[in-house]
């Protein structure tokens, strides 16, 4: 799923893909009760767990209710999809949403376009903390000063973003790497 990022690189529009949104929002309602609120999602309360865990069968999200109010939803594919699937599950569980549903992480995926030396590329990040290639992990891990994201860096030249919050973090994470590794 690409997104229309607007950023040109080359002439051509990136193409970056949401490979996972982890969203959360606060919900009011019978935290006292959670095996009502299993009950009302179809699922089984597990008292060892402090929360109620909904998987729907059909899609890849997951969600997790806290005690505390607390909904954490994983498995989207975009902001869009994880906001939908969030008040889903709030009226679902017999609750009420309470203020706005927020983005806590995405994980993105880049192709550069060509394969990559990483031993080439290593003394080329220069504007925040890297981690070369090493036997147990072939990617350079790359932290730019700012935006606030980590980026895993493949031969292949692919590229994996995460800690990103909103997709222009993600576009200006990769400029700075695209400039930085002189890639056409």
């Amino acid at each position: 799923m690409g997104i229309e990022s607007g950023r040109y690189q080359g002439g051509e529009k990136m193409d970056i893909v949401v490979e996972n949104v982890v969203a959360f929002a606060n919900a009011e309602g019978a935290f006292d009760d959670p095996e009502k609120i299993a009950k009302n999602l179809g699922v089984e309360y597990r008292k060892a767990f402090p929360g109620v865990i909904y998987e729907p069968k059909e899609g890849d999200m997951a969600s997790i209710i806290f005690r505390n109010g607390t909904i954490v939803c994983s498995g989207a594919r975009s902001v869009e999809e994880a906001a939908r699937f969030i008040k889903s599950v709030v009226e679902k569980a017999g609750l009420e949403l309470k203020g706005d549903i927020k983005v806590k992480n995405m994980v993105l995926s880049y192709d550069i376009g060509k394969r990559l030396v990483l031993e080439d590329i290593v003394p080329r990040l220069e504007s925040g903390t890297v981690t070369p290639p090493r036997e147990d992990f072939p990617a350079i891990i790359y932290r730019p000063s700012s935006p606030p994201v980590t980026m895993l860096i493949f031969p292949s030249g692919k590229v994996v973003l995460t800690g990103v919050k909103k997709i222009e973090e993600a576009e200006k994470a990769l400029d700075i790497l695209i400039r930085e590794i002189g890639v056409q």
